[in-house]
């Protein structure tokens, strides 16, 4: 769950670092520092992982018996995944 957490911020760094640069792109924005960006692919990539350790968590969850602490762990993996929902969805998707 620790991995999917930086996974996480990693995705929204990378979402704001590259609304930063379409800002920057702008014809009407002053003219700013530019440079060859992997930021989009990065992001991409970071989005791909999340969702691939989202999904590895979700199983190992759904083989497990319902106690407790497995039931906090499926609720936290849903509020990174509806965090992760906010951030991704309109910037990547």
């Amino acid at each position: 769950m620790k991995q999917l957490v930086r996974t996480i911020q990693q995705v929204e760094n990378l979402a704001a670092w590259l609304e930063l640069e379409k800002s920057e792109r702008k014809p009407d924005a002053e003219a700013g520092f530019r440079w060859s960006s992997s930021t989009e692919q990065d992001l991409r990539t970071q989005v791909g992982a999340f969702l691939s350790q989202y999904f590895d968590i979700l199983d190992e969850l759904s083989r497990k018996r319902q106690t407790p602490e497995t039931n906090r762990m499926r609720e936290r993996l849903q509020r990174l995944h509806n965090r992760f929902a906010t951030v991704s969805a309109p910037k990547v998707l």
